[in-house]
């Protein structure tokens, strides 16, 4: 107790401290507000230690538990405000801030959006290029120049384009604090949806945000499992191309990884037109549009 109240309260240490804390709270039966309140307090000096993208520190999965199993009968707001908190106290809250901020500008600004897109179709053909010119084999090396020529017509472009961006000071107006769920949906568009997935401590937990509601819930399965489900499919995407072989896609692993890590999502993913991911754990190296 003296070592909290003699500190600001943004030393890692003390987040750990109050995290620690509160799971001995809730041990010896503590429920309800006051059990919450203390964990709050313990994400709040989380957040402001500057931990995130950092270990994961322990208690905090106990915590979300309980929002979950708070949220399990009723939907409650105020459980899936603390919980999309909390999970960002362990990942980098920049990318849900600076999506918000990015639509105001888009909206305010038709130009800077239309420079945005056209960001995102380079991007995506540079990297198209760039997996074509890996996979030529010697009987097609006689293609390698053009596409070298495209990739450094394309690489051009993209600098070019950053550089506009980067002129723009609202581009680097976003603050480094989390998001709330009403922000991300109010960035919202009527068809998209936001969904983020965050590994920790050995458990991955989900949060599905669209236009009209919010779902949280933990993954019912242990990371490690999901994370060998990954290896597989990653495996059957590239496990071969070194040799100039494509190995068969594994769909059976794809499958069981996807209804996985959607868990009670699954039937709210499938009617999403378009959906924002922040990946972590088994999605950081594969695409979720990759899952079937």
């Amino acid at each position: 107790q003296s070592a909290i109240a003699t500190n600001s309260g943004a030393e890692p240490a003390i987040a750990q401290l109050l995290l620690e804390r509160a799971s001995i709270l809730q041990r010896q039966g503590t429920t309800g507000e006051p059990l919450r309140a203390e964990y709050q307090q313990a994400v709040d000096a989380l957040i402001d230690s500057g931990m995130p993208g950092g270990v994961p520190p322990a208690g905090l999965e106990q915590y979300l538990d309980l929002l979950v199993a708070t949220n399990s009968s009723a939907a409650d707001k105020t459980s899936e405000e603390d919980f999309f908190r909390a999970m960002q106290a362990v990942n980098k809250p920049a990318i849900e801030r600076q999506m918000n901020r990015i639509r105001s500008i888009l909206q305010a600004d038709p130009a800077v959006g239309a420079k945005l897109r056209d960001r995102a179709d380079v991007e995506r053909d540079l990297t198209k290029i760039r997996y074509q010119i890996a996979e030529l084999d010697a009987a097609h090396k006689d293609q390698a120049a053009d596409l070298e020529h495209r990739r450094s017509a394309a690489q051009d472009q993209l600098t070019r384009l950053d550089a506009d961006l980067a002129s723009d000071p609202r581009l680097k107006l976003y603050e480094e604090q989390p998001a709330t769920v009403q922000e991300i949906r109010g960035a919202l568009r009527p068809d998209e949806a936001y969904y983020k997935l965050t590994e920790l401590r050995g458990k991955d937990y989900g949060i599905l945000i669209t236009p009209q509601d919010t779902l949280i819930y933990r993954v019912d399965a242990p990371a490690q499992a999901l994370s060998a489900l990954a290896a597989r499919v990653r495996d059957s995407i590239d496990g071969q191309l070194g040799q100039g072989r494509l190995a068969p896609f594994d769909v059976a692993a794809a499958y069981t990884l996807y209804r996985l890590v959607a868990g009670p999502a699954a039937d709210r993913l499938k009617a999403t037109s378009a959906l924002i991911v922040d990946p972590s754990g088994p999605l950081e190296r594969l695409p979720m549009g990759g899952l079937v």
